[in-house]
């Protein structure tokens, strides 16, 4: 089977969206 980019992709996007967030929260509450 071969893997399409797509997911991978979207995981990725993920990923950065969830890291965003926690330094988002992270930030406001420090402040």
């Amino acid at each position: 089977m071969i893997e399409q980019p797509r997911p991978i992709y979207l995981r990725y996007l993920v990923d950065i969206h969830k890291k965003y967030l926690m330094n988002y929260e992270f930030n406001t509450s420090c402040l």
